[in-house]
């Protein structure tokens, strides 16, 4: 972003002031849950109220966690390794397969934002995708 805008965003975008302990992924030192980051920052309109976030239980798909764990941790994506918090998306991997009723392609959004996101953090991930897995 360029730097005329250094002190001037705010909400999702954060707001640009370089101090990271006003890091809106964080509060008291914590990473935010996902569910708690999106119920703080939605915003109803005149018109219409926002749905409230699901967080539905995920403890009906425990067998999920460890493919989770296993297609996060791929070669692939050996580059990601401590980059990212991994944890949060092995829990969107989860979500992903409990709600979805065809497994090969639920999980590309999560995928590819974890692909995404490791190569915002310095990580130079492989191709991932395969003939049965988001294809």
């Amino acid at each position: 972003m360029d730097e005329k805008y250094r002190n001037q965003t705010c909400g999702l975008c954060g707001d640009y002031n370089g101090v990271q302990i006003y890091d809106e992924l964080f509060e008291y030192g914590e990473l935010v849950d996902i569910a708690d980051f999106g119920e703080h920052w939605k915003v109803n309109d005149p018109t219409e109220k926002c749905m409230e976030v699901s967080t539905q239980n995920t403890a009906h798909c425990p067998d999920q966690k460890d493919l989770c764990t296993q297609l996060l941790s791929d070669p692939a994506f050996h580059s990601c390794k401590g980059l990212l918090d991994s944890p949060s998306f092995v829990e969107a991997c989860v979500k992903d397969l409990c709600h979805c009723n065809i497994s090969n392609t639920c999980l590309c959004p999560t995928l590819s934002e974890y692909s995404r996101q490791c190569a915002h953090a310095g990580g130079t991930p492989e191709r991932w995708e395969t003939a049965q897995q988001c294809g």
